[in-house]
């Protein structure tokens, strides 16, 4: 009969040698702390880079239009060449009820007939281009090249020899495949502060006909406030971010309540028409 002992002696061997086996592999491993460490290294490098882009094509084509009764938004979609070295001219896409904002209509009465005389005055209008990289911004005096009331559309212009990024505009390959639930960035000079950045989805796309002229609104959550008009509403497709509409306006209740996380852009594929129509060639 065997005794006890020997039966558990080699049991005792195998798990010994199990655990030196085990023992000298962790020896030979690099030290835990360094893996973590090194992966957290390339996570920041990759957010910073991706950050870096959001700023630059979202953000930075981003500037505040002010007249002297108000102040909204405008995102810089164009640049053309003047023909003169260095100096290019910028297009601003904006509201119309922005813009319109510049407008004032002082009355008198006539001396003989007593009839009132309206007598608008346009006061003009300026925007502040934003370089978020060395925290200034430069303000310039612009025109307005076209309104279009029934599209609350409005296209700005003015030259320069400094550098301003411009949006990229989505194609009409991106346009078509947007649907409800699509993350969205909402991007305006929010209380007439710098361009501020609020993320959201869309929530309703509309569409209609206004005097024999097609349009189409996104809605988004994307909360936004006043002054944020003409700001731009942009999507990511392949790692960038494409402008997709025009900032139009926060929901209003019938008790005249503003529901900031419900707002509407009017699509890039409405404005694309006006757009064309007052295109400018520069050869």
């Amino acid at each position: 009969m065997v005794s006890l002992p020997s039966r558990i002696t080699p049991i005792c061997l195998v798990l010994m040698l199990f655990v030196g086996v085990i023992f000298l592999a962790a020896e030979n491993k690099p030290a835990i702390s360094s893996v973590p460490e090194k992966q957290c290294n390339l996570h920041e490098i990759q957010k910073v880079d991706q950050i870096a882009i959001k700023q630059r094509e979202m953000r930075d084509p981003i500037v505040r239009v002010e007249t002297r009764q108000a102040l909204g938004s405008g995102t810089i979609y164009e640049k053309l060449d003047t023909g003169t070295k260095n100096l290019f001219e910028y297009r601003v896409l904006t509201n119309q009820h922005v813009t319109q904002t510049r407008m004032m209509f002082p009355s008198d009465a006539d001396f003989l007939t007593g009839k009132l005389i309206i007598l608008p005055i346009d006061t003009g209008c300026s925007i502040d281009v934003f370089d978020h990289k060395n925290q200034k911004q430069k303000r310039y005096v612009v025109k307005v090249v076209a309104e279009n009331p029934y599209l609350d559309l409005a296209i700005l212009s003015f030259e320069t020899d400094d550098p301003i990024t411009v949006a990229l505009l989505a194609t009409d390959e991106i346009l078509e495949s947007i649907r409800v639930f699509d993350n969205v960035f909402a991007l305006g000079c929010q209380l007439g502060m710098r361009p501020t950045p609020t993320f959201g989805i869309i929530s309703d796309i509309i569409s209609g006909v206004t005097r024999q002229v097609k349009w189409m609104l996104y809605g988004t959550t994307s909360q936004i406030a006043s002054g944020s008009s003409g700001g731009g509403l942009f999507v990511e497709y392949d790692g960038h971010y494409y402008l997709i509409g025009i900032i139009l306006r926060a929901a209003v209740t019938r008790d005249h309540h503003i529901m900031p996380h419900l707002a509407n852009a009017i699509s890039l594929s409405t404005a694309k028409n006006f757009l064309e129509e007052n295109r400018v060639s520069k050869e």
